[in-house]
This record gives structure tokens, C-alpha cells and sequence, in this order.
């Protein structure tokens, strides 16, 4: 039994289907399928259960499982250590989502590489999911998100909860009524509201309507998700309703929208850093640090 079998054995448990396994795994179906065999031959045990159009875990199958993915990602972690403190691997790679890009974090990443220009730093744009799977198999050190997921081999630090803002073009009627005030959610419930982006949720247009469900009121004339904030705002600009942005893009389109704050107290955006559990790598550690200083995370923590 080797590390090998274990990875083809979480894939074909992961998708229970031995089909999208080998695709996910880029091998063909036949040898995955003798490599099962051969391991359940070696421990002497069924570990699936083999139907026409399915497949199920025994119980054996399930312990097996649960331990193999513990194993497989102890490999992984002992490989990118001894990577790091042998010096082969003297870099911060960092996932983040695109609108926090418009917060403190670029400010972070520009002071970090000038306070450490011997790290080499590589950055790469992903949802929050995304971004837990690849610090979970070691491919980015920290992920820069939104969404509030859990995940109990990630830590997290909530860096800030950034204010929602109602976008509006600037002959919109409601600014007639709320001249540099607030809006709440009462106010645009019956707006129609341009939601983005259109990936598969839970994403921002998650947080949105949850936002109105926790006031346990419902948007009349929501529009289809657009692809991104930017097709969002250019719809407004040209008069087609009104979106919800967080405070960070505020300043990028004052010039031809107004923004105006949305009134409840729990209407925000939270910007998290998550990093991975018991992680002892000096870089990570220097960015948490120097990411809580810049956006302020200790003050508000006392």
C-alpha cells in the first residue's frame, strides 16, 4: 500500500464514480480500477460497494477514507516544509479574491515585498472556496476572501468588515430623498438591484441576499447575475437599476456614480485571511503580522 493507491482511492471516494475519478486523476478508467482492486486485495477488505450505476463506501471504506486524506495531506505538508527550510522554496503565494484587491491588501503585498524583497511573491485571483483547497494541498500559503466557510484544517482572521454601499447613476429618484444620508434595505427593496458576479454561489451575491433575509425582506425585481462588479456598475451608469458594492470600490467610480451607505449595522462585507492550521513558516507568519498592523486588525481585536 502506497501513497499513490490512497490518492486514487479519495478520488473515486470524492466523486464516487470511478469515470469522473480518472479524469480528475488524467489516467484511464481500467487501471484505476485494477489499483482499487489490487488495495482491496492487499487489506483484505471491501471498500466499495459496486453497483450498475453507482458506488458506495462500506464502513471499512469510510474509516479508510477519512484516514487516507489525514496521510495523503501529512505527505504533502512534510514535503512543502522540508522544501522551505532546505531553501528550495523561498516564496509567499497568495490567493485572493478580485475586490479585495481594492482594500489594504494591495498596500500589504507592496509593503511586504519592500520590507522583504528576499521572498518572492506570487499572486493569483480565486474565490474563497478555491482558495481553501489549495492551502489545504499546499498550493498557495495564504487566501484572501470573504466568504464566512469553515473548515477545521484552516485558520482564519477576520482583517475587516467593510460597509456596503448602494450604488446609483446620478439622477437616480432616491437621491432626492437621502442626499448624503444612508439607505436601508427598505428603501431599494422594490429597486431593481443588478446582483454579480454569476459563478456558482456561495460567493458576494451570497452575502447580498442574505443580508435581506436576516431583515426578512425580499427584492422584487432582481436582475439575472452579471459576470462582475464592473458589468454591474456600467449597467447602473447606464440606468438600469441599482447594486450593492463594498466600501473598497467606493472611490474607483465616484466620479460618475454616487454611493451611498446601507443603514443596517450588519450590512457588511467581511475581508478574511485564512492560512493553514499549525503552520511554521516564517513568511506566512511575517505577512499575518504585517497584514493585522496595516488594516488596523489589533486595535480593533482589544
Amino acid at each position: 500500500m502506497d501513497i499513490r493507491q490512497m490518492k486514487y482511492f479519495i478520488a473515486v471516494a470524492d466523486e464516487m464514480s470511478f469515470t469522473k475519478a480518472a479524469e480528475k486523476l488524467f489516467i484511464a478508467q481500467p487501471p484505476l480500477s485494477r489499483a482499487i482492486q489490487n488495495l482491496e486485495e492487499e487489506l483484505d477488505v471491501s471498500l466499495l460497494v459496486r453497483n450498475t450505476r453507482s458506488i458506495e463506501l462500506t464502513e471499512a471504506g469510510k474509516y479508510f477514507y477519512e484516514n487516507s486524506k489525514k496521510i495523503v495531506q501529512s505527505e504533502m505538508h512534510l514535503k512543502k516544509m522540508t522544501q522551505q527550510i532546505g531553501g528550495a522554496n523561498n516564496t509567499l503565494r497568495i490567493g485572493f479574491i478580485g475586490s479585495a484587491i481594492h482594500s489594504e491588501l494591495a498596500e500589504c503585498i507592496k509593503y511586504y515585498r519592500l520590507k522583504y524583497p528576499d521572498i518572492a511573491i506570487h499572486v493569483e485571483a480565486m474565490n474563497t472556496l478555491q482558495q481553501i483547497e489549495k492551502l489545504k494541498n499546499g498550493k498557495i500559503d495564504i487566501g484572501i476572501g470573504r466568504l464566512k466557510s469553515i473548515d477545521h484544517e484552516i485558520e482564519r482572521i477576520i482583517l475587516k468588515e467593510e460597509k456596503l454601499y448602494v450604488a446609483l447613476y446620478k439622477e437616480h429618484p432616491l437621491l432626492q430623498l437621502k442626499v448624503n444620508q444612508s439607505l436601508s434595505l427598505e428603501d431599494i427593496v422594490d429597486e431593481p438591484i443588478i446582483l454579480f458576479p454569476d459563478t456558482p454561489q456561495p460567493n458576494f451575491l451570497s452575502n447580498i441576499l442574505e443580508i435581506f433575509e436576516v431583515k426578512m425582506i425580499s427584492p422584487s425585481n432582481l436582475f439575472e447575475p452579471v459576470r462582475d462588479i464592473h458589468s454591474a456598475l456600467g449597467l447602473v451608469l447606464a440606468g438600469f437599476g441599482i447594486t450593492i458594492v463594498n466600501e473598497g470600490v467606493v472611490n474607483l467610480y465616484s466620479k460618475d456614480l454616487v454611493f451611498i451607505p446601507l443603514s443596517e449595522a450588519f450590512a457588511f462585507s467581511p475581508i478574511i485571511l485564512r492560512y493553514r492550521k499549525k503552520e511554521n513558516y516564517t513568511p506566512v507568519e511575517n505577512f499575518i503580522n504585517l497584514s493585522k498592523k496595516i488594516f488596523g486588525y489589533e486595535l480593533k481585536a482589544t
